[in-house]
């Protein structure tokens, strides 16, 4: 290529050589020419990114691309000094167009001829608006980002591939009590962690290296005070394109919480005290009328008193056994029902007279639990209904059984009752009978809204079935 000659006068510079000429006006960049800030020419690119024709710019100062003066002057301020120093500098501001959109352009300018500064300078400008657009728009999301790490009411920390320090937040330093110093100076693991949790360290650090997620619903910390503090940490590497650049882990003081839990448990101890209490003495007190009921009879001089004392026993005394129970569990929630079960069918055999081998017990009991709401009226229940057994079913020394089964399916408790006896006649209709015992019967299904069916077939034998409550 031929030597350019500039020439200046005191309106324009022209390019004397034509191959320049083409490659300049053809160039993509925006470029053009200027002396003491006066704009002399300006290229095709350079006049569509500011929307004024050639003519429009030629001659005229700079300024008019500004957007304030105090602008205008800083850039002047920057720009020459550090072309007498170098010769060559590389400027970000912004310029207004013609038609007042405003654009983020970075300028780069040099002499025309080092040699010989007079003649002005040549400036190449590039519309950067998006890639600054972009910056602002990733130094808000940082800032945003570093607030919520600041602000976090956990302990963050950030470290990298080898498990260095490389920041932590107030929360974290406040947690631990060291500052960014005493952390760059030695690996946050080696000063957090106490020697006997040796393991729980390199197992920690095997599954971060391999790119895995660790979780640790509670352990502790120590301190630079020595206190071990109660956490619960979450550690987790930082990817970028399937690689990884270090890892955070976030840690939150418990001692709060497991005070609380402890505070609870001890809360809760001292109910349960409580209420076994309640329950031995609920026990004990139905006892009592068991007992007073017991010598009513012995000392009743009429034979008609003799049954229903007997039977009014019984009902107190299986209520009394629920209680005695429920003090005897370690869950004052549930009764274990199939131990109820065996003990009220023994203690029935017993005081109905029927110990001997006369009449044998036959028992199919899962093991069901059931709160004591369910568990009262269900016990009066099937004392009631084993105790007819007992008394009508098998008249004289007839021999045989009575049957008692417990089961559950997915909506209900089951329960099986009745004998292989003589069978209810047939004139006595369950759901209307007047008796004291079938009246009792039919309203204890209702508190228990249980589906009650019976079977007359061989003996007399229940059904019933009674709702589970929801899980």
């Amino acid at each position: 290529m031929g030597k350019t000659e500039v020439k200046v006068n005191s309106s324009a510079y022209s390019l004397s050589a034509t191959g320049c000429q083409s490659l300049l006006w053809s160039s993509p960049v925006g470029i053009g020419f200027a002396k003491d800030r006066v704009i002399r020419d300006a290229n095709a690119a350079l006049c569509t990114l500011v929307g004024y024709r050639r003519e429009e710019l030629t001659g005229k100062n700079i300024r008019m691309l500004f957007e304030t003066d105090a602008e205008y002057d800083r850039v002047g301020r920057v720009k020459y000094p550090a072309l007498n120093e170098h010769g060559w500098v590389q400027v970000e501001t912004r310029w207004v167009t013609k038609p007042g959109r405003v654009l983020d352009i970075q300028v780069s300018s040099t002499w025309l001829d080092p040699a010989n500064p007079d003649l002005g300078i040549a400036f190449m400008v590039q519309d950067v608006s998006e890639r600054k657009r972009a910056e602002r728009a990733l130094l808000i999301q940082s800032a945003r980002w570093y607030e919520l790490f600041e602000d976090s009411p956990e302990g963050i920390v950030l470290l990298d591939t080898d498990f260095r320090y490389i920041i932590g937040n107030t929360e974290f330093t406040r947690m631990f009590g060291y500052s960014d110093e005493e952390l760059r100076s030695v690996p946050p693991y080696q000063l957090l962690f106490t020697p006997d949790q040796r393991q729980e360290v390199d197992e920690a650090l095997a599954t971060l290296k391999a790119g895995g997620v660790v979780r640790i619903p509670k352990t502790t910390r120590r301190a630079k005070d020595g206190r071990d503090i109660p956490v619960s940490v979450l550690s987790k590497p930082i990817r970028i394109d399937e690689s990884s650049i270090g890892m955070y882990s976030i840690y939150r003081d418990i001692s709060e919480r497991i005070a609380t839990e402890e505070e609870l448990r001890r809360s809760l101890r001292d109910k349960e005290v409580l209420l076994k209490e309640v329950h031995h003495r609920v026990k004990n007190n139905l006892n009592i009328i068991s007992s007073l009921l017991s010598l009513q009879k012995n000392e009743s001089a009429s034979c008609n008193l003799d049954e229903p004392l007997g039977l009014a026993r019984s009902r107190v005394h299986s209520m009394a056994m629920i209680h005695d129970l429920l003090y005897r569990s370690t869950n004052l929630g549930e009764l274990p029902f199939r131990q109820y079960l065996e003990d009220l069918a023994s203690y029935l055999r017993s005081t109905f007279g029927t110990s001997t081998n006369r009449v044998d017990f036959v028992l199919n009991l899962e093991d069901v639990n059931l709160d004591i709401d369910t568990a009262v009226p269900c016990g009066l229940l099937l004392n009631e209904i084993i105790v007819n057994s007992l008394k009508h079913a098998f008249p004289g020394n007839r021999h045989g059984t009575v049957f008692l089964g417990l089961s559950t399916t997915r909506e209900h408790y089951v329960v099986n009752v009745g004998d292989d006896g003589g069978g209810m006649p047939d004139s006595v209709d369950i759901h209307t009978a007047r008796s004291m015992g079938l009246e009792l019967i039919r309203g204890l299904s209702s508190q228990l809204n249980a589906e009650l069916v019976c079977d007359r077939g061989s003996g007399t034998r229940y059904t019933i079935r009674i709702p589970r409550p929801p899980r």
